[in-house]
């Protein structure tokens, strides 16, 4: 997210609304992330703190002008079919939000993610590394339902 800084991340989630599944962190009164859940617990410190890295270092500098926002679903950017939706909350309890969607490819070779951030009009692309660390983080919360090792 434009403008969002690590430290100033307080709860990340991420949700895949295709499998239905989502993961949230947050963190706690003594500054330690915890996975957020009807019995909240600690989770890999070090892998939460690189969520809010990843947060702070995606790089939106491609930008595409949308005619309206029908065109979104042309890109995969809607809730429906987005590839991920990520929401972060910030120590000043601000929400934001970026949807994920379709690849961009050229030549078989992914160059990056179709995305719009918050409600701005803007669709952007931006590299696959960090949106594929986010899913990456998702299916390893799914496939052991804690990140504790």
């Amino acid at each position: 997210f434009p403008s969002v800084k690590a430290e100033d991340v307080m709860v990340v989630n991420i949700l895949d609304p295709l499998l239905d599944s989502q993961v949230t962190v947050g963190r706690n009164e003594n500054d330690t992330w915890q996975v957020l859940s009807e019995d909240d617990r600690a989770t890999n410190q070090e892998y939460a703190n690189s969520l809010a890295i990843t947060l702070e270092r995606i790089p939106y500098t491609t930008r595409i002008g949308v005619a309206d926002n029908t065109s979104y679903a042309n890109y995969g950017l809607n809730e429906r079919d987005a590839l991920i939706v990520v929401s972060a909350v910030m120590k000043d309890e601000s929400l934001h939000t970026f949807l994920v969607g379709n690849p961009v490819s050229t030549d078989g070779t992914n160059r990056g993610f179709y995305t719009i951030v918050d409600d701005k009009r803007e669709v952007y692309i931006v590299p696959p590394e960090p949106i594929l660390y986010l899913v990456q983080y998702l299916e390893a919360f799914e496939n052991t339902q804690k990140l504790d090792n």
